[in-house]
């Protein structure tokens, strides 16, 4: 039942780096997906290259690149998830599949080394009394209970073991 605001406070007070937090594990995930992604590129335009030059010829390749406005527009979007299914789609797929994985295999520890410039999450004790004040109005409770509800912050370590 919060505003925005007062939401905004109270991560504030519990993670006074949370947008920085936030954009460090966005930029970590993207390039990882990116190159992911990237490793995946070559291979995946080769698959589908041979299986859109088998199924389709020059002309209906132009229909198609007017976006479904024609009727080889809808036989292309009739055949356009068989074509991932296609061997050499498929094939290309798992050419790819190792180089995917490598991908993700240090993604814990580059987010780990994206935090360590950040400082620590807070919990109950790391507060002010202003703080703790403040943070039991917003959320309407008794001050004296505010220590039982707010959880301490977890390290990264222990959060990807969960």
């Amino acid at each position: 039942a919060l505003g925005e605001d007062e939401q905004a406070e109270l991560t504030a007070m519990l993670d006074p780096a949370y947008e920085a937090r936030g954009d460090a594990m966005v930029e970590v995930l993207t390039l990882r997906m990116g190159g992911m992604f990237s490793a995946m590129e070559a291979p995946m335009r080769e698959g589908l290259s041979k299986a859109y030059a088998v199924r389709f010829d020059e002309g209906q390749l132009a229909d198609i690149a007017a976006f479904f406005a024609t009727p080889t527009g809808s036989e292309y979007a009739r055949e356009s998830m068989a074509l991932f299914a296609d061997p050499q789609v498929m094939q290309a797929s798992m050419q790819a599949l190792p180089a995917m994985m490598n991908g993700f295999g240090d993604i814990e520890s580059a987010m780990r080394e994206a935090m360590a410039a950040l400082p620590a999450e807070r919990g109950y004790g790391d507060l002010t009394r202003a703080q703790r004040q403040r943070m039991a109005e917003l959320l309407d409770v008794d001050p004296a209970q505010l220590g039982d509800l707010v959880n301490p912050p977890k390290p990264l370590d222990e959060t990807a073991e969960q």
